[in-house]
C-alpha cells in the first residue's frame, strides 16, 4: 500500500510539474517500544529519520520496493533465521501522517488553514543517518585484556570512525544540494543554514547526523515539502527570541564617585551578544574593546550601540564586570574585558532573517578566529519551551 501510494503520488507530481524529490519513500513505523530496537531498521534498508515516542518510527528508504523488509517478511512466515524482528514492526503507515509527528505544535494547530500562496518562514531539521553508517561507542578495555591488543581494537575502532564520518559529510552535502534545489524549484528561499560548508568539516552547529536551516516558501511549497520530502524530522516556527523591557529599578547609583580604570592587558575577555552595548557608558567605557564591536542586525550592520530603551545589553555587560554590586568610591579594575556582539534590535528582538544557530556560529568563529576570545555570554530565551524531539 505504501509503495503503491507512493508511486500514485511520483506520477501526479510529474503531471502537476511539481520539484523533483529524492529517490526515497517516506512513511511511518509503529514498533513495539519495549523490545525493538531502531537501529535494526538499517538491516531492513529502512534509514531513521526520527524516533519517537511510543514506539513510532519516522523513516525512509530508497528502494522502494521494500525488498529487504519484504525478504525478512518472508524468512519471518517460514520460520527461517533472519525474521525474528518482524513481529516486533506492529504497522506501517504512510508519509501523509507525518504532519502530527514532525511539526511544533503551533505548526500543526494551523495546518488545516496554511494558504497555498501566502508566504512562510520556517526552521526545517534534515536528518543525514543513511542506512550504511554505523557508529559504535569508544572501545573499553575488558578484565584481563592484554593492553597491546587492547591499542589494537581502539586504532581499528578510530578507522572505523573516520570512515563513517566521511560517509556522513559526503552524504550531507548530498542531502543538503537536493533540499536546495526543491527549494529552488518551489520558487522558495534559504534564508540560513546551520551546515552549507565543506562536505569534510564539520562546523560548529553542524550536528553529524543532521542539519538545520530557515526557509521562506508559499503555503503550497510548506505543505508539499512536509508531506513529501523524505529525510525531514522537524518544522517549526521561527522562535520569537526576545528579552522583556522592564525596567530594574535602582540598579544605577547616580551618586558614585569611583575611579573605573581598564583591566589588565593580558585579561580574559568576554564576548556579550545582545543588543549592542552604550560603549561611551561611564561604567562601562574603559573596559570595552570598541574596535572589536560588531553588529549582525539586518541593515544595522554599522550600528553597535544598545537602541533598546532601557538597554538591555549595556545591562548584561554591567553584569559582567559587576558582578556583585557597582562601588561607590575608590577605584574599580574589572577581572575582565568586554567586546560587543549586537544581534538584538531596538526591539529587543532577534530578526526573522537571522538563523540562531547560524548567527551564533559566525559570531565565535568572528571574535574566536581574529581575536581568541573563548568566553561568550547571551541572556537570549525564547518564547516557548525547547523541543525535546
Amino acid at each position: 500500500m505504501v509503495t503503491a501510494n507512493w508511486e500514485q503520488i511520483q506520477k501526479q507530481r510529474k503531471a502537476e510539474d511539481k520539484p523533483d524529490l529524492p529517490e526515497a519513500v517516506p512513511f511511518i513505523l509503529q514498533v513495539d517500544p519495549k523490545s525493538f530496537d531502531a537501529d535494526d531498521l538499517r538491516t531492513f534498508g529502512i534509514e531513521v529519520i526520527s524516533e519517537l515516542e511510543n514506539g513510532y518510527i519516522i523513516g525512509a528508504a530508497a528502494d522502494v520496493e521494500f525488498s529487504d523488509l519484504q525478504k525478512k517478511i518472508s524468512q519471518c512466515i517460514d520460520k527461517e533465521r533472519g525474521g525474528g524482528k518482524i513481529p516486533e514492526i506492529w504497522e506501517i503507515l504512510e508519509g501523509t501522517k507525518r504532519p502530527e509527528y514532525i511539526l511544533s505544535e503551533q505548526l500543526l494547530g494551523e495546518w488545516d488553514n496554511i494558504k497555498d500562496q501566502q508566504i512562510y518562514i520556517v526552521d526545517v531539521g534534515i536528518a543525514c543517518v543513511g542506512v550504511d553508517c554505523n557508529y559504535s561507542d569508544y572501545p573499553k578495555q575488558g578484565e584481563g585484556e592484554d593492553g597491546d591488543k587492547y591499542i589494537k581494537r581502539v586504532v581499528r575502532w578510530q578507522g572505523k570512525r573516520k570512515i563513517t564520518e566521511q560517509k556522513w559529510g559526503d552524504l550531507q552535502w548530498e542531502r543538503e544540494q537536493e533540499f536546495t534545489r526543491f527549494i529552488d524549484s518551489s520558487k522558495g528561499n534559504i534564508i540560513e543554514s546551520a551546515s552549507w560548508d565543506d562536505p569534510s568539516s564539520l562546523s560548529l552547529t553542524q550536528l553529524a547526523d543532521s542539519f538545520s536551516c530557515r526557509v521562506q516558501l508559499s503555503g503550497k511549497a510548506l505543505k508539499d515539502m512536509v508531506l513529501n520530502f523524505p529525510y525531514i524530522f522537524d518544522v517549526s516556527e521561527p522562535d520569537q527570541y526576545y528579552e522583556s523591557l522592564q525596567k530594574v529599578e535602582g540598579s544605577e547609583s547616580s551618586s558614585s564617585t569611583f575611579e573605573l580604570i581598564s583591566p589588565d592587558s593580558n585579561a580574559s575577555t568576554v564576548c556579550v551578544i545582545d543588543s549592542g552595548i552604550q560603549e561611551r557608558h561611564p561604567l562601562l567605557q574603559k573596559a570595552i574593546k570598541h574596535s572589536d564591536s560588531h553588529s549582525w542586525v539586518p541593515y544595522q550592520t554599522f550600528q553597535t550601540s544598545d537602541q533598546v530603551q532601557t538597554g538591555h545589553g549595556t545591562r548584561v555587560a554591567g553584569a559582567v564586570i559587576y558582578p556583585q554590586t557597582i562601588p561607590t568610591s575608590g577605584q574599580y579594575q574589572p577581572v575582565c574585558w568586554l567586546q560587543n556582539a549586537r544581534i538584538l534590535d531596538e526591539d529587543c528582538k532577534l530578526s526573522d532573517q537571522l538563523f540562531p544557530p547560524k548567527v551564533l556560529e559566525q559570531i565565535v568563529e568572528h571574535f574566536h578566529k581574529t581575536k581568541g576570545t573563548r568566553i561568550f555570554n547571551h541572556s537570549i530565551t525564547g518564547s516557548v519551551p525547547c523541543r525535546t524531539q
